[in-house]
């Protein structure tokens, strides 16, 4: 998960950007309940072509599960 001080429209807080492994593009989620929503995929620089993966290794980010509705 990364924690971002800026945002696109229709962003409200508490929404998370995230990295699901497989994708092409990072998505943004918001949390209902216990559950989240996939709200859409977004372009971030520096996060497009596996370089969210080495801040993984590098123990910069970290994976957390996430049940999606």
């Amino acid at each position: 998960m990364v924690t971002l001080e800026f945002g696109i429209g229709g962003m409200e807080t508490g929404d998370k950007l995230c990295i699901i492994l497989g994708l092409k593009a990072p998505v943004l989620l918001r949390p209902i309940g216990n559950q989240y929503k996939i709200l859409g995929d977004t372009y971030v620089p520096g996060y497009m072509n596996g370089e969210a993966v080495e801040g993984i290794k590098a123990g910069l980010s970290e994976l957390e599960d996430f049940l999606l509705c």
